[in-house]
């Protein structure tokens, strides 16, 4: 997930976060890993995967999408 747009990129199987930010021109500092798709029946982020927007525009993922830290 791109943490300025919200968007969440598919990574292929055996990329790396290099290697998938390089190929949709994102910056690797802003993709944040998630361990699944967001649930769309999630309370929290109604099947969005973002859970807040801070003040600076930075979206923090939703627990539903299992963030991998």
């Amino acid at each position: 997930m791109d943490d300025r747009t919200g968007i969440i990129y598919q990574q292929n199987k055996n990329e790396t976060l290099a290697e998938l930010s390089t190929r949709f021109g994102v910056p690797e500092n802003h993709l944040i890993p998630l361990g699944n798709m967001p649930n769309d029946g999630c309370q929290k982020c109604k099947g969005t995967g973002i859970k807040k927007i801070t003040a600076s525009g930075r979206r923090i993922p939703c627990r539903c999408t299992n963030p991998i830290k």
